[in-house]
C-alpha cells in the first residue's frame, strides 16, 4: 500500500470478485478465529462484533466490486464507520442540566459488515449509561457510539434538572433501527426530548 497526501494506493492483481477493506477490525474483534482460506464470503458477511466493556468499538469498512472497474486503472473505495453517533442538542434551553443519560435495549452484538437492510443477529440487549458529576448544560457531541441495529424497543432516558427541579424525560428511538455511519441528535427541551 502506497500513501500519498492522505490517499492510499493498493495494487490488486485480481480483476473479479469483491475487495473488502477494513480499519480497526482487530480492536472490534472481527478477526477472532479467522484463518486464511477457511472462511467463505457469505460467512465473512455474517461476522459479528460485540460491545467491549459496554461500549461500541469504532471501526471502518468498505467494499468494491472489482468486475465493475475492469480496465479502468483505478477505482475509488470509501470507508464508512461501523457505528452510529449520538449527540445532545440543548439549544437555548436555559435552566436545564443533564445529570444522567441512558440508552435502553441496545443490542450487545451487531453485524460487522453492512447488510442489505438494517438488521441484527440474535443477541442480548443491554443499557448504556453515563452519569455526570458536573451536570451538562450545553450541546455535547459523541455522547454514545452504538452499533447498527434493528431494535424497535430502543429508547433514551434522561435525568435532568429544570430550574433546579429533578425530572426524568424519555423518548423512543427510530423504530426503523439505528443505521451505521449516521449521527442522531437528541434535542433536549424543558419538558421533552426528541
Amino acid at each position: 500500500i502506497q500513501v500519498t497526501d492522505g490517499s492510499f494506493k493498493l495494487t490488486v492483481e485480481e480483476t473479479s470478485g469483491t475487495l473488502y477493506l477494513v480499519a480497526n477490525a482487530v480492536e472490534a474483534g472481527a478477526w477472532h478465529d479467522m484463518n486464511a482460506g477457511t472462511l467463505s464470503e457469505e460467512d465473512w458477511k455474517r461476522r459479528t462484533v460485540s460491545l467491549k466493556d459496554n461500549k461500541a468499538v469504532s471501526y471502518f469498512t468498505g467494499s468494491l466490486q472489482l468486475d465493475d472497474y475492469l480496465g479502468n486503472g483505478s477505482a475509488p473505495l470509501v470507508l464508512t464507520r461501523g457505528v452510529a453517533r449520538f449527540d445532545l442538542s440543548m439549544g437555548t434551553n436555559e435552566g436545564i442540566e443533564l445529570k444522567n443519560i441512558r440508552l435502553e435495549h441496545v443490542a450487545n452484538k451487531a453485524y460487522f459488515l453492512p447488510q442489505s437492510s438494517i438488521s441484527s443477529p440474535a443477541t442480548e440487549f443491554v443499557a448504556m449509561e453515563k452519569s455526570f458529576t458536573e451536570p451538562i448544560a450545553e450541546n455535547k457531541l459523541g455522547l454514545f457510539y452504538v452499533y447498527e441495529q434493528a431494535s424497535q424497543e430502543m429508547k433514551v432516558v434522561l435525568d435532568v434538572t429544570v430550574d433546579g427541579a429533578p425530572k426524568t424525560l424519555e423518548t423512543a428511538l427510530p423504530a426503523t433501527g439505528i443505521k451505521r455511519n449516521a449521527v442522531y441528535t437528541l434535542n433536549l427541551h424543558r419538558n421533552a426530548v426528541s
